[in-house]
């Protein structure tokens, strides 16, 4: 497809200043995304032809085309785009991470509480006075609602 230089300058323009682009898959709507001056159509041929060439690593989800820069993608469109080598792209950029506060222990007592809370009254802990049993209940009815099959050589209840 011929794409207007002009239309194709932005399109890679902003694929590496980003990092990513996307794309409804909606190859008639009059205006992408993220360039709205640009047809979607053209968006998405210029993608596809730089997936070929794996200048680009193509993701669809929900009706939505993502492309994301690989490595000699970047390579080709410092050339291609004239730009320097210091100049990187938004997904490569370190982020700065937000500072937490560790939590002492005071803090995380006073915040979440301690597990004794929720034990029931008189409870204590290394009394022995806990004793699950795990017998099963010969009613007919399984614990998950359904019956159970009938055994060998018994009657059904009536």
């Amino acid at each position: 497809m011929l794409i207007p230089t002009a239309n194709r300058i932005k399109i890679l323009r902003y694929l590496f200043k980003e990092g990513v682009c996307l794309a409804k898959k909606e190859f008639f709507a009059k205006k992408n995304i993220v360039l709205p001056s640009i047809p979607n159509i053209q968006v998405i041929k210029m993608m596809q032809s730089l997936v070929t060439r794996k200048y680009v690593k193509e993701t669809f989800n929900w009706q939505i085309y993502y492309w994301t820069l690989t490595d000699e993608g970047i390579v080709y469109l410092r050339e291609y785009l004239h730009i320097d080598e210091n100049v990187i792209p938004a997904t490569l950029k370190p982020t700065k991470q937000a500072f937490t506060r560790p939590f002492d222990d005071e803090r995380r007592a006073r915040r979440f509480g301690d597990r004794e809370g929720f034990r029931r009254d008189g409870y204590k802990k290394d009394s022995g006075d806990f004793k699950p049993s795990f017998k099963r209940q010969d009613d007919g009815q399984r614990r998950d609602g359904g019956y159970r099959r009938a055994e060998a050589g018994s009657r059904p209840r009536a």
